[in-house]
């Protein structure tokens, strides 16, 4: 599948596209939110594992124009922060996302990302052609 990588931090970015190629994925990367917009416009690209704190859109707003417009898809979207609390992660999921992680990305949270990308996965691909299948079942 392929996955926008939105990540300002190169380095970030570079353990986040290895890891997601470990996965079988094939990651697309973008240096801030508004290269990933741009990105998302043009492709079919159902996935996003964005960075909240970004130079010229953060993950929020990526989030929010996500939602706001028509991409005739439904894009996961999941933000990475070094911010911690909930009160920021209820932030990020009111802007839109539909999961939270908190950086850094150790062994634990590797695992949860892989989780995610196979739900998402399921949601995006496999559960649209059976509607009848209830969601608790692939949890």
């Amino acid at each position: 599948m392929e996955i926008l990588i939105a990540e300002d931090d190169r380095s970030s970015r570079a353990f986040l596209m290895e890891l997601l190629e470990a996965t079988g994925n094939e990651p697309v990367p973008a240096e801030d939110g508004r290269q990933a917009w741009e990105i998302l416009q043009n492709s079919n690209i159902s996935m996003v594992v964005t960075d909240w704190m970004m130079p010229n859109m953060d993950g929020l707003e990526l989030c929010r124009m996500i939602r706001d417009n028509d991409l005739s898809r439904y894009v996961y979207v999941v933000i990475l922060t070094s911010k911690e609390g909930k009160d920021h992660c209820v932030e990020g999921l009111n802007a839109g996302a539909d999961d939270y992680l908190e950086k850094p990305v150790n062994k634990e949270e590797q695992d949860i990302l892989c989780r995610i990308i196979l739900y998402a996965w399921l949601m995006i691909s496999i559960l649209p052609q059976y509607p009848s299948i209830p969601l608790y079942l692939w949890g």
